[in-house]
């Protein structure tokens, strides 16, 4: 720039980085519901050690009604023209539910014996994909100050498939970051320069849809494109569109439920996975854990004598958001459980009945944006008593302030805040036949018992929950740091 900045004071380096390369992978497997089973028929259902179909041991599916296997090992499709038939049919909800999972594609486990430890097998073949550029730019303003500017950018792609289910849900793991540093010497006199630094970090780890044949519709799971709406205990809060990573992440976009189906006899059912982005992440896509980081750094040196004095102070504030909270959209466990007087002892079976172990949902999707400064002085020198004598010595001071959430989303127990009389009873265990004080209870002799009425008991699923009307759920707890 004329009569600004002279010729051959000013430069700059730029630099760019390409990388794309398709990553070695495992292999995915899973026992999906075959045919007949979504129809209720477990009659070619077996467990255990096996080369070929037909071998192992055939699962029996308990009839809750009876606690005997259904006749055939087939779930009627009604109660119609069954005594006493209360539990023992196909739920239409149970049976949509179930259909949301892919056919098998009959992919067994070839190692010796696992035949029936899966019917399907997906790769993973991870995709990655990066660009990094880099640029720097040195003025010298004058004789006595000098300046530079250097800035990263810095975008990842990590694209994965098997992402809501196995075989399903191809997700763009996106990591981009942003480093911008000025810094800049002042030399103030012959004995004193003036060093300072300002910095700005940014970084997200996101999870989106992917470009081109990967992308897909963000509503593709929602309750209203699959034409599945299971029971909630409280309608979905508000959600914005288009979605987007640039703002408060609490939307409770409408997908259908998280579904888990393990238990019992039979290995490789479906675990605790959903129909919707990110299950393997504590959020639901669109989702993305920012980092923020601005810091400030200003050095003085000053040369006196035999002394070199030096002293500075540092500053950092750092934002970090981290959505939370996928079970807002609720989580069915249909796997077996003993305890369950209801289970049939198949996931894919209970799921088909309506039958379900536990049910979750979380009143609010969180999506903390927790802060907190650091600051840090210090005051030494550097002291040249002889020639082959110098002595260093000086002080620092570092503050760390606790971390704090803008969006009031914390929550913790604070025993102060406990109150004896409000403690809530709990359901305790109960066996129902004696057993040595070593051995375990059988599951199907394990009950539930209110200390206060002891000769009512309950199902074993009653232990550790708290008693109705008994005291308060969140008794000390406080929340919003009050």
């Amino acid at each position: 720039i004329p009569k600004v900045l002279d010729r051959g004071k000013v430069f700059f380096f730029a630099s760019q980085e390409f990388t794309d390369d398709l990553r070695p992978s495992t292999i995915t497997r899973v026992n999906y519901p075959t045919a007949l089973e979504r129809n209720g028929d477990f009659s070619q259902t077996y467990f255990g050690t096996a080369n070929g179909p037909g071998q192992g041991t055939l699962q029996p599916i308990i009839n809750p009604d009876t606690g005997l296997p259904f006749p055939g090992n087939k779930i009627p499709a009604s109660c119609d023209g069954i005594p006493g038939c209360k539990h023992g049919y196909i739920h239409s909800m149970g049976q949509k539910m179930l259909n949301l999972l892919p056919m098998p594609n009959n992919i067994h486990n070839p190692q010796p014996g696992q035949y029936n430890a899966a019917n399907s097998a997906y790769e993973n073949l991870p995709l990655h994909r990066r660009i990094s550029t880099s640029a720097r730019f040195d003025a010298v303003i004058n004789n006595a100050i000098r300046g530079s500017v250097r800035i990263v950018n810095d975008k990842e792609h990590n694209v994965s498939n098997n992402q809501f289910a196995p075989g399903i849900g191809y997700v763009d793991n996106r990591v981009p970051g942003r480093i911008t540093t000025f810094s800049s010497t002042q030399v103030l006199s012959s004995s004193m320069v003036n060093e300072v630094v300002v910095g700005r970090a940014w970084n997200s780890f996101g999870f989106m849809s992917d470009e081109g044949k990967y992308k897909y519709d963000y509503r593709e799971w929602w309750r209203s494109s699959v034409g599945v709406d299971p029971p909630r205990l409280e309608p979905f809060g508000n959600y914005r569109e288009e979605p987007g990573l640039g703002y408060d992440q609490a939307d409770e976009y409408p997908y259908v439920p998280i579904m888990g189906f393990t238990g019992g006899s039979r290995a490789g059912l479906l675990g605790n996975n959903g129909f919707h982005p990110g299950t393997a992440q504590a959020w639901v896509l669109p989702g993305a854990n920012r980092n923020l980081r601005w810091s400030f750094q200003d050095d003085l040196t000053w040369t006196r004598g035999r002394h070199n004095f030096k002293t500075g102070f540092y500053g950092e504030w750092a934002s970090k958001t981290e959505p939370q909270s996928n079970n807002y959209m609720g989580n069915y466990n249909f796997g077996h459980n003993a305890q369950n007087p209801l289970s049939t002892g198949n996931g894919y079976a209970n799921a088909l009945l309506g039958v379900f172990n536990t049910y979750t949902e979380l009143t609010n999707r969180v999506d903390r944006d927790r802060r907190h400064w650091q600051t840090e002085g210090y005051v030494q020198d550097s002291w040249r008593i002889h020639p082959r004598l110098t002595v260093d010595y000086g002080v620092r001071f570092t503050h760390s302030g606790g971390y704090y959430d803008t969006r009031k989303s914390t929550a913790g127990f604070y025993e102060p805040n406990f109150n004896r009389a409000n403690a809530a009873r709990l359901y305790y265990p109960v066996c129902t036949t004696r057993v040595p004080g070593n051995q375990t209870c059988a599951a199907n002799n394990q009950r539930a018992v209110d200390l206060a009425n002891p000769t009512v008991l309950h199902p074993a699923a009653f232990i550790g929950n708290l008693v109705p009307g008994t005291g308060s759920q969140i008794n000390g707890m406080v929340h919003d740091g009050h």
